[in-house]
């Protein structure tokens, strides 16, 4: 995860960069309408919930190669940044991860705790149609280091590094959280119908925003990578809590 430029040497047009990033903002809401709604208990929606997490990987590395002309990875060039080096990133990322970890379980035990009941049928049956309840750790820990990983290379280091060289800073950053809350605002109003699926919704997009920050501050992933990590691990313990309910 070393330093990145926003821009290549030889940036390729205004054009080429939109086709590239409207797709990558657009698809996975539609891909996640598609398994969680149109799809939600056949046998299409495991497969078509696979298909939305490889298009997180293969999508920039068609993009770059296709489109852009360009590297599809972060450069791997150095470990230092005009701000300091990695571990500065990964203390910031960490500390922010466990306050947003912390402010989310104690939501949960109180602003949501009766909407997280009425939710446990819905999250039960999504886990058992997903393979994931009878082996809810491991799902839980690969899940939560993938999409991490994923959506991190994904939403930050292409979509708003893409963004960010089509719109001002503050566009770029609220464009790409807005992108990246999107599918999880439908996700939660499967789960959470009404305010609670609204402001889980609204949680990620300043999520999003908060891991963009920090992207754009250190000039690498590690402290949104980690920071992400943490925060999928408290989901998770929350959804372990509302199974166990």
């Amino acid at each position: 995860m070393a330093p990145v430029a926003f821009s290549p040497a030889d940036p390729p047009s205004r054009a080429r960069t939109w086709a590239a990033v409207l797709p990558a903002a657009v698809l996975p809401l539609l891909l996640a309408w598609m398994y969680f709604v149109v799809f939600a208990g056949r046998p299409a929606a495991p497969v078509l919930y696979g298909t939305a997490k490889a298009f997180l990987l293969l999508w920039p590395l068609l993009a770059c190669r296709l489109l852009l002309g360009e590297r599809a990875l972060p450069s791997p060039r150095g470990g230092k940044t005009p701000r300091g080096p990695y571990p500065r990133a990964l203390a910031e990322g960490l500390a922010s991860g466990l306050a947003a970890g912390l402010l989310l379980w104690a939501l949960s035990e109180t602003a949501l705790s009766d909407a997280l009941v009425r939710a446990a049928p819905a999250v039960r049956a999504k886990a058992e149609e997903f393979g994931a309840a009878g082996r809810y750790g491991l799902f839980a820990a690969c899940a939560s280091l993938y999409h991490a990983t994923a959506e991190e290379y994904y939403w930050r280091w292409f979509v708003f590094g893409r963004l960010r060289r089509l719109l001002p800073a503050p566009g770029a950053h609220a464009a790409a959280a807005a992108a990246f809350a999107a599918h999880h605002v439908l996700v939660g109003a499967v789960f959470l119908p009404g305010w609670g699926g609204a402001l889980l919704g609204a949680l990620t997009g300043l999520g999003g925003l908060l891991w963009s920050l920090q992207y754009a501050r250190h000039k690498n992933l590690a402290g949104a990578w980690i920071s992400h990590f943490s925060v999928d691990l408290v989901l998770f313990a929350i959804g372990w809590k509302i199974l166990a309910a």
